[in-house]
């Protein structure tokens, strides 16, 4: 089974966006995982994820030392970050992830 890591700054972003994540891929729990985990929290082991989103690319010096070489890493853009919180679970057409 793939992984997906979510990682933010704070506890509270995490929360919010590991929710709204789960909920957008809900029809696809079977092909992955999704995990969270904030810097505010402290990471305490290795992250085991096929791919890790960033909330920002100034921690990725601490963060990287935690993945995997064959991790790929994207950084969330605000667009995206912003498209996410807005949709509701029914919304996965929405235009802001196609473009």
């Amino acid at each position: 089974m793939k992984k997906l890591a979510f990682i933010a700054f704070k506890k509270n972003t995490k929360e919010v966006y590991l929710r709204k994540l789960k909920d957008f891929f809900y029809d696809y729990n079977n092909y992955f995982k999704i995990e969270g985990y904030s810097i505010e929290e402290g990471i305490k082991h290795s992250i085991e994820a096929d791919l890790v989103l960033l909330t920002s690319v100034i921690f990725i010096d601490f963060v990287k030392k935690y993945l995997l070489p064959k991790s790929e890493i994207i950084y969330i853009r605000d667009s995206f970050q912003s498209c996410l919180f807005a949709m509701n679970y029914k919304d996965r057409n929405n235009k802001c992830l196609s473009g």
